[in-house]
Parts: C-alpha cells; sequence; structure tokens
C-alpha cells in the first residue's frame, strides 16, 4: 500500500479519483499501524506482568471497520497505550524499591503472590520462584490483607518480598574499582569465570546473581537486569551477552548511560563472561566507550587447584557414579545404597534433545518427593552437553537453576547420584564439570556377589540347572513346589555354568544375563508344564532322553539370543569412526544362522524352531520317536513332529501359528479386519461395514482345522507366509513370552514391520500401536510397535521404554510388550556415493547451503539414523537381508496374486527369473539396500493394472485366444517400469535392456531378432497409445523422450497409488508431466473414453525446503483426505505433489520420517509424487518408484527443438518463414558441446546454462523467424 501511495507513475486519470484512491490507500495503512500496535502493546502488557491483559482478549471483542470508519477500536488502542504507559512507570519506580520485582516477567508476579496468600503445595511454581531469589518460603506468614488495583497489588508484592529477604551480608563494600569486570573465555570456562568473579568481589556465590542470556532473551528481562544491578548494591554476573540481539544490546547500554547520567554517584557493579571476541560485540564496545570496564585475564582468575576445592567445597551430597563399559549395574547399585539409607528413590533421566523448561517442570513436580528421597540423575547421550554442564553445575553447585522462564530447586540435604552413560561414543565423562569431580564409585565389571536371589525368576532357572546338575531331572519332574531357596553363592555357581562358555568375561554384563534368565525361566517353566515331557510319558528306559533335551536346550538358545550384538555392534563402531569394513562383515546374514529353540503354545504345546529337519538333534528325534511308540501311533504320525518347513505352503503353516493363540479356535471373526469377538457374537464392532462375522461350524478338530484354513486363504492377499518368515515369528514369539524387548534390525524391507503387524494383529490378536498411546487396562496385551526407532534423536527415551521399562522415571504396566525395527548404521559403498552425485540431477554440491545443513550429520551413512545406545545393541536381532533362495520362494509366493500368470506356466517362470535377476543386476551395480521386496509388491500391482487395461481397451472379445500376449506385455510393462527408468544413464539402461532381452529369448527365442524389443516394441509402442493417441498436450510443447517417460510413469504410480520420485535437472518436463496427466484424468469430464473410467486426479501441492517439520507433512495429507471425503468414492483421486522433496530431507527436523508409512503400497491412499534434485537416503528411495531422467543427448535436443519451431509455426496463420533444420542441429549439438565443456573443465558451473535456457533460445528464434514473415 505504501509503495502505491508513494508511487511515482502517473496514470491519466482523473484527479478527483486519484486522489480518493490515494485517501483510500492511507485509510488502510492507518488503519493496519492501529491494529499492529494493539497487539504490540497487548504482548508488553502480558511481558511486563500486567494481571489484567486477559480481560482484553476474553471473551473475545470484536471491531468492526465500516467505510474506513473503526473509531471504536482507536479507541480501544488509546486505552491499552495509556493503561501500558501508567504500569511501565509504576513498574520502574519498584524495581529502584523493591530489588526483588526484577527477578520476574509475564505471570510471575502473580504466581508469587498467589503461593503466599494461598501457601499451596511445593512443587507451586511460586515456591521455587521465591527459593530462586534466596528466600525461603517457610518463613512466609499468610497476610491478612489483599488488594485488588493492579499497581497496589505490585506495589504489595514488592513490600512482602522485601520483608522476607534476609539481611544482606554481600554488600560490596570497595566501589573504588572499574564498575564493570569482564572475562572473556571458552565455554568450557564459564564456571571458572562465575566463581573466579565472586572470589574477587569476596562475596559468597549465589545463583540468582547469574544472569545467563539466550537468543529468546527479551528487553524486559535485561531492563530488569540492569535495574537489578544499578539499584541492589550487590554483584551480578552477566553471561554470554554475544546471544542477545544487536537490538537489545543497544538497549542495555543506552539504559546503563541513562540511569548513570540520571544518578551519577549511584555505585554498582556487574560481571560480564563472555565466549566470543569482545571486540565485536556492540554490548560490550558500547560499554567500553564509557570507561568504566575492567578486563580480567586468565592470571587474574582462579587457578586449578583452587578452583578444584572451591567445587568440591560447594558440591555437598552428591555421587557420581561410572563404568568401564554399559550393563554393569550402575543403577542397581545406586537403587540399592538410595534403599539402604531409607530414601526413596526417585529416577530422573536427562537425555537427548531435552528442553530445558520441560525438563525444570519435571524436576519441580518431584520436589515432595526429594524432601525425604534421593534423587537418581541418568544422563545419557545430550545434544546440547555445552547446556547439560550449566544444569549440573547449577543443579549441584547452588541446587537450583533456571535458565528458561522456569525456576525450580532442589532441598540442600537430598542426597544427589549421578549415573554416566557409558557407550563408547560418549563423551560425557569430558563435560567441565566432571573435570573436577572425582567418580565415588567405579564398576569395572559385573560383581556376582550381588545377585538379585530375591528374583523369582533367578531361584526358578537355579532350581532348575541344580536338577540338571544332580542329573535329578532325569527322574523327577521339576516344579515350583519342589523349590528350594539357593544362597547366592550357589546360585552364580549353578548360572554361571550354561552361562558363561563362548564369552569374553572382560565383556559379561547383567544385561546378557537378564536375557538368559528370562529366556531360560519361560523355556524351563514350559518344559515342566508339557505333558510331552513329563517323566510319566517316557519308557524308563529312555528318561536319559530328559536331560538330553535341556543340555541341547542350553546349547542353542544360548548361542542364539546373543548373535546378532558383536557384528551390529562392530558395524556401529566402525560407521561412527569412519574405519573401513567390509559388507559381509558389518551384516550378519540370516541364511548363515541355524537356530533351533521351542516356543509354547497357550496350551503348553511345543512349537519347534528350526530352519532344516537335520538342525533338530537326534535326542529329540527319539524322544518323540519312542513317545508316539507308547502311544501306540504309528510311524507317519511320528514323522509329522518335524516336518521340513520348506516343503510346507502358507495355509500349513498357518495352521501352526494359529496354535499360538485360542483366537481360530473358539473365537468369532470378522472377515475384513480378522478382530477376534465372543463366539456367539454376530457383527464386527470396528468395522464401518458391521461385517457378519464367521466362525468353525463346531467345535470338532476337523471343523476348526478347515476354519483356520479358510482365514489363512483370505490373509494371503495381504500377507504370505513362508517358512523364513514362519521361523521369525516363532522367534518373535519366544522373545514376547519371556519378556525381552523385540529390537529388529535389518536392511530396508526385509520384512521386518510386515510380519510384526502380521503376528501381532492377524494371528494373536494384540493391540499393535505404532507409537505410544495412554494404555487402558484390558485383558490382552498392548504391542506398542517403534517402527523406525534409530532415526529420532530423543532414542534415549526410546531406550528407557523398552529396555528399562520406565517412562520418564515412572515405571509401565507389565502388559505392554516393546517391539522396534530399524535400519543398520552402516557407510554407503562407493557405487551408492558415485551414484548420488554424478549423471542425476543436479549435483548436490551444488549447494552451500546443504553443506551447512549436513555439517551435523554423516553424508557417508547409507540411511539418516542415529547411533543406537549400548544397551539396546543386547536386544538388537539382526535380519540382515534376504538371501537368494529365500528371495526366490518369496517372489514365487508373491507373484500368485498376478492374474492369469501362473496359468502359463512357462510365462511364470521367466517372469520369476526375470525379477530376480533384475533383483540382482542393481545389488551389483549398486547396494544390496537398492532393491526389496517391495518393487516385487509394485510389480504385482502394476502387473494386474495392465493387465486390465489392455483387455478393457484392445482385447475384451480376444483375451482367451491371445492371454499368453497379453499377459506378456503386461509383465513386460511392469518390468520396465520396476526397474528400467530408475538408471541414471542411456549406457545403463542400454546394459539392463539387453540383459533382459537376452533371458527373454531362452524361453521366446523371436525375441532374439528384434533389435529394442522392451524399448521400442513393447514400450514405446504402449507410450504411443496412451499418450500420443489419447492425450492432449499444450501446444508449443514438445512431446521428447523425458515428457513422455516421465508421463507414463506418472499415470501408472499415481491411479495405482504408487508413490514416486522424479529426480532430473530443471527443464526436464516435470512440472508439465504433471499438469498434463491432470487436465486428461478429469474423470466422467473426460474426452478419452478410456480415460473416463479411470478417476478423477486433484492436485495437492506442497512445497518442501529445510525448514519442513513432521507437522506440516501431516497437514498436506489431512488436505488431501478433506478432497477425498467430499466425494467418499473411487471417482477423486488427489495427487499429492510433494516438490523439492531432497531439502525437505534435509531438515534437521526429520519431518520424511512420517512419510514411512504413507510410502507404503499397501496404507497409500492418494497418488504421491516426490520431485527431487538428489536421490534420497536408502529406506525412503526403497519405499517408492524412482524415475531417473538422463540428461539428454544431442537427438533428444534436436527433436525438442524442432519440435517446440514446428508448433509455434503452425499456431501462426498463412506461411512464415521455416526455422530450417541446419540451424536447430547446430544450435542443439553447440548446447551440448557447451555443456561438455563446462562439466570436464568447470564442473562447479556445469549446470549454469541450463535446459531452459536452451528452450528459451529455439523460442526466440522461432519467435523471430513468424515476426519476418509479418514484415
Amino acid at each position: 500500500a505504501r509503495l502505491l501511495e508513494y508511487s511515482s507513475n502517473i496514470q491519466k486519470v482523473d484527479n478527483n479519483n486519484k486522489e480518493h484512491d490515494i485517501d483510500k490507500l492511507r485509510n488502510f495503512i492507518q488503519f493496519i499501524s492501529v491494529v499492529e500496535t494493539t497487539l504490540e502493546t497487548l504482548t508488553n502488557l502480558y511481558m511486563t506482568g500486567h494481571p489484567s491483559v486477559s480481560k482484553f482478549l476474553f471473551p473475545e471483542k470484536q471491531f468492526l471497520c465500516t467505510d474506513g470508519n473503526y473509531d471504536e477500536l482507536k479507541e480501544n488502542n488509546t486505552i491499552l497505550t495509556n493503561l501500558f504507559d501508567n504500569w511501565q512507570k509504576k513498574l520502574l519506580a519498584m524495581y529502584e524499591i523493591h530489588i526483588d520485582l526484577t527477578y520476574f516477567t509475564g505471570d510471575q508476579f502473580w504466581l508469587i503472590e498467589n503461593y503466599i496468600y494461598n501457601l499451596s503445595s511445593v512443587s507451586h511454581p511460586g515456591h521455587h520462584l521465591l527459593r530462586f531469589i534466596d528466600i525461603d518460603p517457610k518463613l512466609i506468614q499468610k497476610p491478612d490483607k489483599k488488594y485488588d488495583i493492579p499497581e497496589d497489588r505490585l506495589e504489595n508484592l514488592g513490600i512482602l518480598l522485601s520483608n522476607l529477604r534476609p539481611d544482606i551480608t554481600d554488600q560490596i563494600e570497595n566501589f573504588k574499582y572499574e564498575k564493570i569486570l569482564l572475562v572473556e573465555t571458552t565455554n568450557e570456562g564459564i564456571l571458572r569465570a562465575i566463581l573466579s568473579l565472586f572470589r574477587k568481589i569476596n562475596i559468597q556465590p549465589h545463583i540468582h546473581h547469574l544472569f545467563y542470556c539466550t537468543t529468546r532473551t527479551n528487553s524486559i528481562e535485561i531492563r530488569g537486569f540492569i535495574y537489578r544491578c544499578f539499584y541492589s548494591q550487590s554483584f551480578h554476573q552477566l553471561i554470554r551477552p554475544e546471544l542477545l540481539s544487536q537490538s537489545i544490546q543497544s538497549q542495555f547500554v543506552s539504559l546503563l548511560r541513562s540511569l548513570m547520567k540520571e544518578k551519577p554517584d549511584q555505585n554498582f557493579r556487574i560481571g560480564i563472561i563472555t565466549t566470543t571476541n569482545m571486540r565485536n560485540q556492540q554490548l560490550i564496545n558500547g560499554l567500553r566507550s564509557m570507561r568504566i570496564v575492567d578486563i580480567l585475564r586468565d592470571q587474574d582468575l582462579l587457578n586449578k587447584t583452587d578452583f578444584q576445592k572451591l567445587i568440591q567445597d560447594m558440591n555437598k551430597n552428591c555421587t557420581l557414579v561410572t563404568s568401564r563399559i554399559t550393563g554393569l549395574g550402575k543403577s542397581a547399585i545406586i537403587r540399592q545404597a538410595i534403599e539402604k539409607s531409607n530414601k526413596k528413590y526417585v529416577k530422573f533421566p536427562i537425555y537427548d534433545d531435552f528442553d530445558i523448561d520441560t525438563l525444570a517442570e519435571r524436576l519441580r513436580s518431584n520436589y515432595s518427593q526429594l524432601q525425604i528421597g534421593a534423587i537418581h540423575v541418568d544422563i545419557g547421550t545430550t545434544a546440547d552437553s555445552q547446556q547439560l554442564n550449566e544444569i549440573l553445575y547449577c543443579l549441584l553447585l547452588f541446587r537450583n537453576f533456571r535458565f528458561g522462564h522456569v525456576a525450580v530447586s532442589i532441598p540442600a540435604e537430598t542426597i544427589v547420584y549421578i549415573e554416566l552413560d557409558a557407550s563408547p561414543d560418549s563423551t560425557l565423562n569430558k563435560l567441565p564439570l566432571f573435570q573436577y569431580i572425582t567418580p565415588s564409585i567405579v564398576v569395572e565389571k559385573v560383581d556376582w556377589t550381588t545377585l538379585n536371589i530375591s528374583n523369582k525368576e533367578i531361584q526358578a532357572v537355579a532350581n532348575y540347572l541344580k536338577a540338571i546338575d544332580s542329573k535329578a531331572i532325569i527322574k523327577q519332574d521339576v516344579n515350583p513346589s519342589i523349590f528350594q531357596n539357593l544362597d547366592v553363592t550357589t546360585c552364580v555357581r549353578l548360572i554361571q555354568g550354561p552361562f558363561l562358555p563362548k564369552k569374553d568375561v572382560d565383556y559379561i554384563t547383567w544385561t546378557q544375563l537378564s536375557i538368559f534368565i528370562a529366556v531360560f525361566y519361560r523355556l524351563f517353566t514350559g518344559f515342566s508344564q508339557c505333558g510331552y515331557f513329563l517323566v510319566e510319558s517316557i519308557p524308563d528306559t529312555q528318561l536319559q532322553l530328559r536331560m538330553d533335551l535341556v543340555q541341547t536346550l542350553l546349547q542353542s538358545t544360548n548361542q542364539f539370543t546373543s548373535l546378532s550384538v558383536e557384528a551390529v555392534r562392530k558395524q556401529q563402531r566402525s560407521a561412527t569412526s569412519g574405519e573401513p569394513i567390509t559388507f559381509s562383515d558389518a551384516i550378519v546374514r540370516w541364511d548363515t544362522i541355524q537356530p533351533f529353540t521351542l516356543v509354547f503354545t497357550s496350551s503348553d504345546e511345543p512349537l519347534f524352531v528350526y530352519k532344516k529337519p537335520t538342525d533338530v538333534p537326534q535326542a529329540l528325534v527319539k524322544y518323540f520317536e519312542f513317545y508316539y511308540q507308547a502311544l501306540g501311533q504309528n510311524k507317519i504320525m511320528r514323522n509329522t513332529i518335524f516336518l521340513d518347513y520348506t516343503t510346507l505352503s502358507h495355509g500349513q503353516l498357518f495352521l501352526k501359528l494359529a496354535s499360538l493363540s485360542r483366537k481360530y479356535f473358539n473365537k468369532s471373526i470378522c472377515p475384513q479386519c480378522f478382530g477376534q469377538y465372543d463366539f456367539k457374537q454376530q457383527k464386527c464392532d470396528k468395522c464401518e461395514s458391521k461385517n457378519i462375522l464367521i466362525r468353525p461350524k463346531s467345535f470338532d478338530h476337523k471343523d476348526i482345522e478347515q476354519f483356520q484354513l479358510d482365514i489363512a486363504k483370505k490373509l494371503e492377499a495381504e500377507y504370505v507366509i513362508t517358512p523364513d518368515n514362519f521361523i521369525k515369528m516363532l522367534l518373535i514369539y519366544m522373545r514376547i513370552q519371556s519378556g525381552i524387548p523385540v529390537l529388529i534390525m535389518g536392511e530396508t524391507r526385509c520384512g521386518k514391520t510386515s510380519l510384526i503387524q502380521f503376528l501381532s494383529q492377524k494371528v494373536l490378536d494384540e493391540d499393535l500401536e505404532i507409537f505410544l498411546q495412554t494404555y487402558t487396562s484390558q485383558e490382552k496385551r498392548l504391542w506398542i510397535f517403534f517402527d523406525e526407532f534409530n532415526t529420532t534423536p530423543n532414542i534415549g527415551l526410546l531406550k528407557e521404554i523398552m529396555c528399562e521399562r520406565t517412562l520418564l522415571g515412572e515405571p509401565l504396566p507389565d502388559k505392554m510388550v516393546f517391539l522396534g525395527a530399524c535400519n543398520p548404521r552402516r557407510q554407503k559403498t562407493v557405487k551408492i556415493l558415485q551414484n548420488d552425485n554424478v549423471h542425476v540431477g543436479l549435483r548436490k554440491n551444488r549447494y552451500e547451503m546443504q553443506k551447512l545443513l549436513w555439517a551435523g550429520t554423516d553424508q557417508r551413512l547409507l540411511y539418516t539414523v542415529v547411533p543406537i545406545p549400548e544397551t539396546m545393541l543386547e536386544y538388537i536381532w539382526d535380519y540382515g537381508y534376504l538371501d537368494e533362495s529365500t528371495e526366490l520362494a518369496y517372489i514365487r509366493t508373491m507373484l500368485n496374486v498376478c492374474k492369469h500368470l501362473s496359468s502359463v506356466s512357462v510365462l511364470f517362470d521367466l517372469v520369476v527369473n526375470l525379477l530376480v535377476q533384475s533383483q540382482n543386476h542393481f545389488r551389483q551395480i549398486e547396494d544390496a539396500s537398492s532393491v526389496s521386496l517391495r518393487d516385487i509388491a509394485r510389480f504385482c500391482r502394476l502387473y494386474n493394472w495392465f493387465l486390465d487395461s489392455l483387455i478393457q481397451r484392445y482385447f475384451k472379445q480376444t483375451f482367451q485366444q491371445q492371454s499368453e500376449v497379453v499377459i506378456r506385455r503386461a509383465s513386460l510393462i511392469a518390468l520396465m517400469l520396476c526397474y528400467y527408468f530408475r538408471l541414471r544413464s542411456v549406457e545403463l539402461q542400454d546394459v539392463y535392456t539387453q540383459k533382459m532381452q537376452s533371458i527373454i529369448a531362452t524361453k521366446y527365442s523371436q525375441v532374439a531378432n528384434i533389435p529394442n524389443y522392451l524399448t521400442a516394441y513393447i514400450f514405446q509402442t504402449e507410450q504411443k497409445r496412451l499418450i500420443h493417441d489419447r492425450m492432449e498436450v499444450p501446444p508449443s510443447t514438445a512431446r521428447n523422450r523425458a515428457l513422455r517417460d516421465n508421463i507414463f510413469v506418472l499415470l501408472a504410480c499415481i491411479v495405482n497409488r504408487i508413490p514416486l520420485f522424479l529426480c532430473s535437472k530443471p527443464g526436464s518436463s516435470k512440472s508439465s508431466a504433471v499438469q498434463i496427466l491432470i487436465s486428461n484424468l478429469k474423470g466422467k469430464k473426460s474426452k478419452d473414453p478410456y480415460f473416463q473410467v479411470l478417476p478423477e486426479l486433484v492436485a495437492v501441492s506442497f512445497q518442501g525446503s529445510q525448514n519442513c517439520t513432521s507437522e506440516s507433512i501431516i497437514k498436506v495429507f489431512e488436505r488431501a483426505s478433506k478432497y477425498a471425503e467430499v466425494r467418499n468414492d473411487s471417482e477423486i483421486l488427489p495427487v499429492i505433489v510433494f516438490d523439492e522433496i531432497g531439502l525437505a530431507e534435509l531438515s534437521p527436523h526429520n519431518p520424511l520420517k512420517v512419510l514411512h508409512a504413507e510410502f507404503e503400497v499397501d496404507n497409500s491412499k492418494f497418488g504421491l509424487v516426490g520431485v527431487s534434485n538428489w536421490r534420497l537416503d536408502a529406506s525412503k528411495m526403497n519405499r517408492a518408484l524412482y524415475l531417473s531422467t538422463p540428461d539428454p543427448d544431442v537427438k533428444d535436443l534436436q527433436l525438442t527443438g524442432f519440435t517446440i519451431a514446428r508448433s509455434m509455426q503452425q499456431q501462426t496463420d498463412g506461411q512464415v518463414v521455416q526455422l530450417d533444420k541446419f540451424i536447430i542441429d547446430s544450435l542443439s549439438q553447440a548446447y551440448h558441446d557447451l555443456y561438455e565443456h563446462l562439466k570436464e573443465t568447470q564442473p562447479k558451473y556445469e549446470n549454469y546454462f541450463g535446459l531452459r535456457d536452451y528452450y528459451s533460445l529455439i523460442k526466440g528464434i522461432a519467435r523471430d523467424t513468424m515476426n519476418l514473415k509479418d514484415k
């Protein structure tokens, strides 16, 4: 409006109208000014503590502006301005008389007033604000009189605080020195500088004499500090003034200068501690110009000895506990010490990216417990070690702190135990404070004498081991009725026997022992309750088999529970240190382990876990031979107990899994959500459609088995059980039974998430929550699944929840089961590093901004993950990745959902071979993480859609006769979409297509004689049919290769709700392709008959940036949902176009992790197109189809230039001067040569002349030739 008002452009309009318009603009400017002033005044009133601000906000007031008249708003603004001016005068007058008021802003005045008049709990904010300024709340006597007028309330509060203030003994006696003492130091040296200044002035250190500046410090707080320093006659320190904004620094100097001018005889002393060069700071330079600054050098500060002695004198009732490695029992030692001293145990964890005010509020809420207890401060890896150091020294030395707006204190008599994380990459022991506090307890190894023998599980396992050791288990059933209360020495001896072998004694931890105890407690109790293993079930001559079996379990299970840990730990440390490690060493291959154990079903029946029948111990085979022989069973029945799982079908494997619970035996089941209900219930309560429930015909064994097979067939459409995931599910169930957290690591899409979801919801009917929510008391367990748990910087909180079963120190319910899945922390291979930056879109290092954003992360990592705490590593089970034979089995099983494909056995085997070879091809040229079973799932979806599309468009009447031709075409198109387009160059695309064509020729020999069979004969033909023959393209749009490819892939992915990443340089027709597709797919309003049967596309755009948050991305999906809700049917399909998704990946908020669930093909409700100039990390790339547009060659440039020129000239009526093809060819060659020259000689500027520059050049020349015709 101001620009328009002062514009020098003079238009030929009536002067009266012109003046009228200018008056309207001026009036609008004044209106906005009044609104801004009103908002600013309200903010200032709140910040300065006026108690009546809420009266102006609630209830809401409405002000009308009619024909430029807004007098009521002006009047309200005048009232507020006068109110603020009067309040500010009163406040500054009170600052001079009652110094304690200068410590507070906002509603803190009235929090203190509320506490004084009501004497609330010790957790009240007012209680801690008083303690912060060294006023003892116990001395408060409730006042008789209370005031109503704000100014009177403020003055009364000042009087009350002054009366509560003890006599000040720290008055500064000597004012001959300079008024300001300045220290320049480092962050590590701040505490030394603080204590040195107090010592120099010869006063006792007090926390309220310290003012820590932050980037959020406002002018009101600084003004209070200056008044406090000027009028208090005591010494105060300003720490890190360099964090203040320039305007506040200027106000600081200006206010102090005016106060000194007003009262030149006033004495004051201020200490300033800065951590940056003082010459570059406006505040310090301003003060030095006043000649009141005395600079202290390092030799003027406390020496190391005096500094350490002073800290130790101030640090009372604090015990520091450290250990050589994690898991040695620091927490247990602290708890035992607290309980021994008859104090209440209070746990207070600090880790990760903590918020200072939230931390203070948590600690404040525990104050009542701290009066009678001791606090265990459990410190993990934190994002801000400097802030942590300051919190700790304030808490330990001063017993309170306030860095933000929340003050907190702990009683001086409270004993503090500090536990430091002992992970290899932990830097906690390097915190400045801990350089001067000697650890009171250092744990070097597991102290077996402290074994908790009162634990029932330890006693049970020890009694079983005693029975094994004495061989009593051979002839006697072991159960709790015969247990003895064993002493520590006996328990240790019995447990160490099977536990210690093959372990490094220097790295034995209590965590390992707890896993061992948990597993064997469940196995031994299940063994004693299982009818197969009772003494009475075995002939006397074969009782030795009981001993052989438990010995086998001891050996195999002990090996399996710790199999992955060392390899994962080695891999993680290698990623941190940068030391090279081969891929085979970094990953524990699932195919290399041969687990054998057993799990017990809900009816205590055993399910044996093995990969091959030869893995089963012979002792167990003989055991069951005798068992069935005693029952008179024939040999065939005996052989069914140890089946070869690789020969079993999906249904047969499901029958075994169904035995883990009673869900599919005597319950009614919803055929859609598969929830279980009482046998007599008729309808599902969860599904909107209220489905009719299904149930077994009777409780006869055959009817139940048939019912379970019917369920298995329904489930097969969404998840196929294979021998591989069957065994994994049993092993997960074993850990759940044992009460051990299930933490699965593996390459992206090795089946982690889907396996857990299927087991919990479809097999066991447990509630699965992706994130921890409020727990409701129900009979069934609540499975809480943390997917991608190592992508969050708050992994310390997850460690506490899953491993310690507490949340911020509070215990969690026993019925909660914790599971997690994560990707490995390993470095990118050389091939991926090359592929990241070369030939795909723009080079990453083109962006200086990106370099800065990546400064805090490691670009070498394949996945954007953080280190996993050492305690969690003990529970990690590494899936690694699928071996070729297992993957082949998965592929063959998954292809069963492809319609009609299995009807042509030759073609089915060919497609399987093409997919396997495609997977292997990309692993060879990129990495094992670049392909997964998600590619197979996408293939199946695309195949089915193209098959239906081809039949509908061309083969409705002749499909039966030409079925093999149609199926083969649909298969090859889907194959090309999944693999061909992700290749970054024409050369790599040619290599791939030649390899695939040679495989096809083994089954269809005629293909060998067709050049470019896949690209020209199959793919380009289909492109022409769908794009050229059916779509309308805007005039002057060149239908070049990039545009055709973009449109074709977009169409296939969007309609099938498959997420797509487009990666190419600007000018590669990405946006044009999206617009053309959306303009053609209008549902029933489309011009082409075939497009009328497809859904109408609605674009939902989102611009990615480095400031993206998870919340902003979630809102985009909410917008898309609203579009879909308008017409709740399949006729409309929202398409989310996420531009610059690569920038969003660089955001420190890690917002893209919320997309992982949306990216899953089964969950995707919308079309999703991500546009980026570079590849994202492996976990995201794997969840979407990837289109990498290679740089155009000379032929592409010539075609595009010719098409642009021709389309422009066709728009002109009559004859025009045709642009010679020679000119276009020459310009295309010149542009290509220039690009190649810059790439070789000046890589930094290789994209200086982009494709759009070339397009503009052609358009300009074509336009000039058209102008020649006009002339």
